[in-house]
């Protein structure tokens, strides 16, 4: 019997925002499917599921070298399918549900199976991207809306495929400046989760090296950039410089900056560039880590 339980829904829809789908088996029986590169990741899932009360089974598909989760049919399934899809002029449409609700679980699952983090060379802070190409304009314009009620702040950019080139639908990129890489990560995890970690995503390109659920996530580097648009991080270079007996004079001639502009930041009213969080953190010998874990605290 499925125990048709909150995390259940959620993360069953989190995978329906990616790659996941409910399909028709001989047309009459709804089951759900995921396909990944990596079969430890699919038998991660697949204990979290089984835990529900479902029964699971797994396939490869040799062709496309991946591996495939399937989920026996049910009254569940059935519903799923009639919420996310909807026959438009004879095609069966991918659609996001108007009651669909976003938290940790949902997006977890929804950047595992189809989100990146992007990296810019320099001192860029980097950003989320999540594919919305399976859906319409309106879904992806859905989806920003959900993802603001719990403050993280996208906006729609049109998708070429990497393989045509050819324009496919929207993904959603997340806003840099104003903290909602950040507080995306510390929605979901500020780091992957240690089962998959090592779980291979894919290859991209002849000779290319092979990507791991655990590139998704920032490195110590990234962090530090992400962090240099967190206002909160002026408290703690306040209560570091306090701590360590600089006054704020001595401070700002330590880093090259202006009394008034470390006053600034120290009352949270603007954010430290990246070369100036470096002099900064190197003068308070203030590492990533000691930084993110007051951040969070």
């Amino acid at each position: 019997m499925v125990h048709r339980s909150h995390f259940l829904e959620d993360t069953i829809d989190g995978n329906l925002l990616g790659d996941g789908s409910v399909f028709l088996d001989r047309g009459k029986y709804a089951r759900f499917k995921i396909t990944a590169k990596d079969e430890s990741y699919l038998y991660w899932i697949g204990d979290m599921l089984k835990s529900q009360g479902l029964n699971i089974y797994f396939s490869k598909d040799k062709r496309n070298k991946t591996f495939i989760l399937y989920v026996s049919t049910g009254k569940f399934f059935t519903d799923l399918r009639k919420k996310w899809y909807r026959v438009d002029n004879g095609k069966t449409l991918k659609i996001v549900p108007n009651n669909l609700e976003i938290n940790s679980t949902t997006l977890l699952f929804w950047y595992l199976g189809d989100g990146c983090l992007i990296r810019p060379k320099g001192n860029r802070v980097p950003w989320v991207v999540l594919a919305t190409n399976c859906f319409s304009k309106g879904d992806a314009d859905l989806l920003i809306e959900k993802l603001q009620e719990v403050k993280l702040n996208f906006y729609p950019v049109a998708y070429k495929s990497g393989f045509t080139k050819k324009s496919c639908g929207y993904a959603i990129y997340s806003n840099v400046q104003d903290g909602t890489v950040f507080r995306f990560f510390n929605l979901i995890g500020l780091s992957c989760p240690e089962e998959i970690k090592n779980c291979i995503t894919g290859n991209k390109g002849r000779g290319s090296k092979t990507h791991y659920f655990g590139d998704k996530w920032p490195t110590q580097e990234d962090w530090f950039k992400i962090m240099s648009n967190q206002p909160e991080i002026g408290r703690i270079v306040k209560e570091r410089r306090i701590e360590l007996g600089f006054t704020k004079r001595s401070c700002a001639a330590r880093t090259g900056m202006s009394v008034r502009h470390l006053r600034h930041i120290e009352f949270q009213d603007r954010c430290p560039s990246v070369p100036m969080l470096r002099k900064i953190s190197k003068s308070l010998d203030l590492s990533t880590i000691y930084m993110l874990q007051k951040l969070v605290a």
